[in-house]
């Protein structure tokens, strides 16, 4: 026996493991062999009272080392629970829900800029179903809003709650930034809100944000008396946001401040979100609104009038009598001929809050004065378009960290994106009075069917259109990947990912999970779309094939095929994943 080998006896026998060795594998052997068999060994030795001795000291000495290390470094109780009980890096699925009937311009330019910003495939709600009460705004398609997306919620069962969700109006909402950008933005806006709640209701209220809607500068109500109109906080922008005639109604609402609910986008863990819709369900069964809007806000007045009840109790006497001179709502609790008032008994707390800067989503409905493309690497040229001074100019730290705009999940090398740029660079969708720029964009009519033309008009100034085909093609060939990587409320790497995530198309509803599968040109391959969308004289949208068929004479037209569109992309005839001319 070698010497070494005598080393490595001494060692197993120290510490009680002979029996348990293993013979090194032959690497003379055949692994496939079925009558390879493992040999038993007969040189086992047993376990001896002072071979367990030495196991147990050895064991002490290794605690006494780490409590020593703990007294030493003094981590927190969350530190040790979390090193110990809680894995590295936190992965979990992101949903990104976009309600539409049509595969309309409109539509396609959602679900393309949202596709080359790297979102998870998209889950279609109330397609191809049909929308013409001439009673209802859009025919009833927003209120039908309400009871598909419950629906949805419904099947994914409570194993999602802790999930994350999207959703968007499917007609009338750009992207322009990446998944990472909204989820850190998520977080930093509940992380705001929920310390000032704590303050202004006590930690034994057990009250905190989780669920954010969009806000717009108008009531959904005619009635100010209402509890969507009467009941809800003041705005979280300056009072002063748009000058001295901030909240002033004489223009149209152009300089009010966002303070109403607007329900074009939501977000929030699936859980909190599902016992919104279900009681969305139930509300609009009882009275009649127009609009998912109309809903969403009533049950957004009825809980911030029973966190108004809170705040009266959580504050003393003298409390009470200083804040009544400092409200500018007054004491809404109070008697009053007009004002509704809830039933008896307080509703639920939701957890509902908005967006009030605008920074996951700014609806351009009474902004016209208040938004512009503009690039952020000139701090001069933004000042002189701003509308008030001080505004922040660079781009914010979240979005400087994200992923750059022009990066594909390409391994050809023909996209001829310029991928050096950073988004200082790009054009960027910013609100000129806060400096804010958006997520996403929500072209919300301003009037019956008008749309804010600084939004309609200018499709083709976002950062990606000019590339779009190009980028499309990188991400409809993608691997799976995580849509986001960020760091979690606890300080801990959290990855979302996409809960069936398809290549180059959607997941329609049908009432079973996952639901239809249907490629992009399925539902934006029309020609409407191929000119107003993609607007680059290539014609229609069509998926390219990257697998090789099953059959080896359609293969081999495939490769064939490939071969000619590498020397058409390579002569600049076509580019990469296009048919090449003929």
């Amino acid at each position: 026996m070698s010497t070494t080998s005598r080393w490595k006896d001494r060692i197993y026998e120290s510490i009680g493991l002979k029996e348990w060795k293993y013979d090194p594998l032959n690497q003379g052997d055949d692994p496939d062999r079925q009558d390879h068999q493992q040999q038993p060994r007969n040189d086992a030795s047993p376990v001896t009272p002072w071979l367990r001795s030495k196991v147990w000291k050895v064991g002490a000495a290794v605690f006494v080392v780490f409590l020593f290390l703990v007294l030493v470094f003094r981590p927190s109780s969350t530190e040790i629970s979390n090193l110990i009980f809680n894995p590295e890096i936190r992965s979990s699925y992101f949903y990104l829900v976009l309600p539409a009937a049509t595969g309309s311009p409109e539509f396609c330019k959602t679900l393309f800029s949202a596709s080359v910003l790297g979102y998870p495939t998209a889950r279609i709600v109330n397609w191809k179903k049909t929308f013409d009460n001439s009673d209802l705004p859009h025919g009833g398609h927003d209120l039908a809003k309400v009871q598909g997306i419950h629906d949805f919620l419904k099947q994914l069962g409570s194993s999602t709650d802790n999930d994350l969700i999207l959703i968007a109006d499917g007609y009338d909402t750009w992207f322009q930034l990446r998944p990472s950008v909204l989820i850190d933005r998520y977080y930093a806006i509940n992380d705001r809100v929920n310390k000032r709640l704590y303050r202004e209701l006590g930690s034994k209220a057990g009250i905190s944000q989780r669920v954010i809607f969009s806000a717009q500068k108008r009531c959904s109500s005619d009635n100010l008396d209402d509890l969507e109109c009467d009941a809800i906080p003041e705005s979280g922008l300056p009072d002063d946001v748009y000058g001295p005639r901030t909240d002033k109604n004489g223009d149209g609402f152009g300089t009010n401040r966002q303070r109403y609910l607007n329900a074009g986008t939501i977000m929030g863990h699936i859980g909190d979100v599902r016992k919104i819709f279900e009681a969305a369900v139930e509300i609009a069964k009882e009275n009649q609104f127009k609009t998912d809007t109309e809903i969403f806000a009533r049950i957004f007045g009825k809980q911030e009038y029973q966190r108004e009840l809170i705040r009266l109790r959580h504050r003393d006497l003298s409390q009470k009598s200083w804040f009544s001179r400092l409200n500018p709502r007054g004491d809404i609790t109070s008697p009053h001929p007009k004002r509704e008032r809830p039933a008896m008994g307080p509703p639920p707390d939701y957890g509902i809050g908005l967006d009030y800067y605008g920074e996951i989503s700014q609806p351009a409905e009474y902004d016209e004065g208040d938004v512009a493309w503009v690039a952020h690497n000139s701090s001069q040229k933004i000042g002189k378009m701003a509308q008030r001074t001080g505004i922040p100019t660079d781009v914010p730290e979240e979005v400087q960290r994200s992923t750059p705009p022009f990066w594909t999940p390409d391994y050809t090398g023909f996209v001829q994106a310029p991928a050096e740029q950073d988004w200082s660079q790009v054009p960027l969708f910013t609100n000129l009075w806060t400096g804010v720029t958006p997520v996403a964009v929500r072209q919300s009519p301003a009037e019956g069917s008008k749309t804010n033309p600084v939004v309609s008009q200018t499709w083709n100034q976002s950062w990606f259109f000019p590339y779009l085909r190009q980028m499309l093609v990188a991400h409809s060939k993608a691997p799976r990947m995580p849509h986001a990587v960020v760091q979690g409320i606890d300080g801990r790497t959290e990855e979302w990912w996409g809960p069936n995530d398809g290549r180059g198309g959607v997941f329609i509803e049908t009432g079973s999970l996952p639901g239809e599968w249907q490629f992009w040109h399925g539902v934006c391959g029309a020609e409407d779309v191929a000119k107003e969308a993609l607007a680059d004289g290539r014609g229609p949208w069509r998926n390219p094939r990257w697998m090789l068929d099953h059959n080896n004479d359609v293969a081999a037209d495939q490769l064939k095929d490939w071969y000619t569109q590498l020397y058409a992309v390579e002569d600049g005839t076509t580019v990469w994943g296009e048919k090449p001319p003929e």
